[in-house]
């Protein structure tokens, strides 16, 4: 009798732990700043036709450099200046495994630069404040040829 009731008690704990590890990766992505998306093929679809370079934000809401991105970097005048003409997106790894996935990341920040065509032109991956970030997209600017 025993034996039958631990495995009455322990069979529903094991289900609500795997379902909650399970929902824990399904999270829903929180909205995005004014200005980015959070849908990287309508931003490539839309970058083809303006013909603009894209600049891939993968972070999460856990990490202390993303944050700090998206207070420290991404509010300032330059920044918003030197990305006008740039689509920008915003790639939560946690709500977005599978693009993580495909993308290869294995730490973040990571930031990426594509072509209107999708191609790979740039990459700043970890903190590296504004200067950085914008040197890195002027460079990615040029490997494109926009």
């Amino acid at each position: 009798m025993n034996k039958m009731l631990s495995i009455k008690i322990v069979t529903p704990i094991a289900a609500l732990v795997a379902f909650s590890l399970y929902s824990d990766g399904q999270k829903a992505q929180p909205a995005p700043a004014k200005g980015w998306t959070a849908n990287l093929a309508k931003a490539l679809k839309d970058a083809k036709k303006s013909h603009k370079l894209v600049m891939v934000d993968f972070n999460a809401t856990w990490c202390g450099p993303c944050r700090m991105y998206q207070t420290e970097v991404f509010p300032t005048a330059s920044f918003k200046r030197e990305t006008k003409n740039v689509v920008l997106v915003t790639v939560d790894v946690d709500a977005q495994r599978e693009l993580a996935l495909k993308y290869k990341v294995s730490s973040i920040p990571d930031i990426r630069f594509l072509s209107p065509n999708g191609k790979e032109v740039g990459r700043l991956i970890g903190y590296g404040g504004e200067q950085r970030l914008i040197g890195e997209l002027a460079k990615a600017r040029r490997a494109a040829k926009l």
